[in-house]
């Protein structure tokens, strides 16, 4: 067994997104409550909003992608008690900026994620990462690039977890502009002008992956009222 894997056994996990119809739900003493709470590329909630998304990060899920890491390390360095508390680290995709030639990304990108994660660790925690082979299987299955959220979902179901939390996601349905996607303070200089269909079909199709794996593990995941709603619609 994987020290991923071991993590995780037989816990209760909360993946918390930055959906901003989590605001005024009150829901962040039910979050904490779970055995771990993960999040994706952010770590530190505002304090103000706490009370509705939860207060703690115990897995940071991260493509750890160079672009990335000077945004990463400012808000670690601006937030270090709150890093202090992540207990994982974990990258569920590849992001290698050759587009859809995939197949010829340089074998040396795989330590240069690695690297770029050691570099923010500064507490060395565990680090896992999707691998070529598990993360090209989806990359082949949808034809593009999935979102690093499903991603996420897809490690966690593939551990040994007793159930899953999802909450904060939307997966961009229908959403019109920034605002609908994140939350105020979630937006770096990567997602500020983020728009919705900003990735074309890989929204579609990453959102299809993921009812995929909902409708296949439906013993196992749990999700809020808004994403039942979008499945709903979509069924």
């Amino acid at each position: 067994m994987s020290e991923f894997d071991r993590f995780l056994s037989g816990k209760k996990v909360a993946l918390v997104g930055p959906s901003p119809h989590l605001k005024e739900k009150r829901t962040g003493s039910l979050i904490d409550e779970y055995d771990i709470v993960a999040r994706v590329n952010y770590f530190q909630t505002p304090s103000e909003l706490k009370k509705d998304y939860g207060a703690r990060t115990d897995l940071l899920f991260h493509n750890f992608a160079t672009p990335w890491i000077p945004a990463l390390s400012e808000l670690i360095d601006r937030h270090s008690d709150d890093y202090d508390n992540v207990k994982f680290l974990a990258c569920p995709v590849i992001k290698g900026g050759h587009g859809d030639n995939i197949t010829a990304w340089p074998s040396d990108h795989v330590s240069v994620v690695v690297k770029n994660a050691e570099s923010v660790n500064r507490n060395n925690v565990p680090f896992e990462w999707i691998g070529v082979s598990n993360y090209m299987k989806i990359y082949n299955h949808l034809g593009c690039e999935p979102y690093s959220g499903t991603m996420a979902i897809s490690m966690l179901l593939s551990a040994p977890i007793e159930k899953l939390f999802i909450t904060g996601y939307t997966f961009y349905r229908g959403a019109k502009t920034p605002s609908d996607i994140y939350f105020d303070g979630y937006k770096t200089e990567g997602h500020k002008n983020r728009m919705p269909g900003h990735a074309g079909d890989a929204e579609k199709k990453s959102f299809e992956y993921f009812l995929e794996l909902y409708k296949s593990n439906s013993d196992r995941i749990i999700v809020d009222e808004k994403l039942s709603e979008i499945i709903e619609s979509d069924s």
